[in-house]
């Protein structure tokens, strides 16, 4: 309750100062009621203040509990739980969904008046140790993104579980960034971007493409572990001339082929980016640490290309 009344106060005493009503220099602060205060921000012309002791419910103090019909455009509503405070701006035209605490919908006949969340006070904000718990930050319309930062917790009761930046109410979804802790094994964090990027060489610029199996080998590090491979590219430094140069990912821990359509370089081309689209069996393009990539060639052009360099892209799931 002392909170309540210090965000009432303070947030009546700004409304009424730019009116121009304070004309004492000292106020007795613990004199002033509630509704006094409501009554001098109306007599003033100001917008309505309101303030409740809860967010939803439509119950006594909540937020939602007022007819929207008795709301204005540009309303004010002070929230404080136990947990923090908010501050809400009455909006007569957001017509939004109800997402608490960043719109809620008041009771009766709201029409398109929704509260929406200006700002958050706590000194700490804690999400409930369950997988979902995030903060999110709503984009101003609805063609944009919305981002979550928030954990993902496995449950398992270690110390390793990864903190996400995501466009996605479902952790481990749609990860531009992730921490992850591996203690046990390492004492030290790790930092995955959404997207990581690897090349290697298989031919030297001045060898002949041969086909075969294990042209080149890739071992899968602590930075790449449970990943996916997400896009791939071949390059050869002089082009090949009459029919295609097909390449595939093996698996050799997992012995499974990661492509389903090999990455294809076509005659007098010297990229695959020319040629038909590879496909990645989605079933099979997952990495963990300490795995075993192998590069096999399954046929090359008559006159073999020289070089091969690739390209691999791993990406969050």
């Amino acid at each position: 309750m002392k909170y309540f009344k210090i965000l009432l106060l303070i947030t009546s005493l700004f409304m009424l100062i730019g009116c121009g009503a304070l004309q004492k220099k000292d106020i007795d602060m613990d004199s002033i009621s509630r509704a006094e205060l409501q009554a001098m921000a109306e007599k003033t012309g100001a917008t309505k203040v309101r303030a409740f002791t809860a967010l939803t419910g439509e119950g006594i103090g909540a937020l939602d509990t007022i007819d929207g019909a008795d709301l204005n455009d540009g309303d004010v509503g002070i929230v404080v739980t136990a947990t923090g405070g908010y501050l809400y701006s009455l909006d007569a035209t957001n017509g939004g969904t109800e997402s608490s605490p960043n719109i809620i919908t008041p009771s009766g006949t709201p029409g398109d008046k929704r509260w929406v969340l200006v700002s958050l006070y706590a000194n700490d904000i804690n999400a409930s140790p369950q997988d979902d718990g995030s903060i999110s930050f709503v984009p101003l319309t609805a063609t944009e993104t919305q981002y979550r930062i928030g954990p993902n917790h496995d449950s398992a009761g270690d110390d390793n579980d990864g903190f996400e930046i995501r466009r996605s109410d479902t952790p481990g979804t749609s990860v531009d960034f992730r921490t992850n802790r591996n203690s046990v094994a390492y004492g030290a964090d790790k930092v995955t971007q959404s997207y990581t990027e690897t090349q290697f060489i298989a031919f030297d610029w001045t060898t002949d493409v041969t086909t075969g199996d294990g042209k080149f080998y890739f071992h899968v590090g602590q930075k790449l572990d449970s990943l996916n491979l997400s896009y791939c590219h071949a390059k050869v430094i002089t082009a090949g001339i009459t029919g295609t140069t097909d390449i595939y990912i093996y698996n050799v821990t997992d012995s499974v082929d990661v492509l389903s359509v090999p990455i294809t370089i076509d005659s007098n081309e010297t990229g695959s980016d020319t040629a038909g689209s590879y496909t990645i069996n989605t079933a099979n393009d997952d990495i963990t640490e300490n795995d075993l990539l192998r590069i096999d060639i399954d046929s090359v052009s008559t006159t073999p290309p020289k070089g091969l360099l690739i390209t691999m892209g791993f990406s969050i799931p």
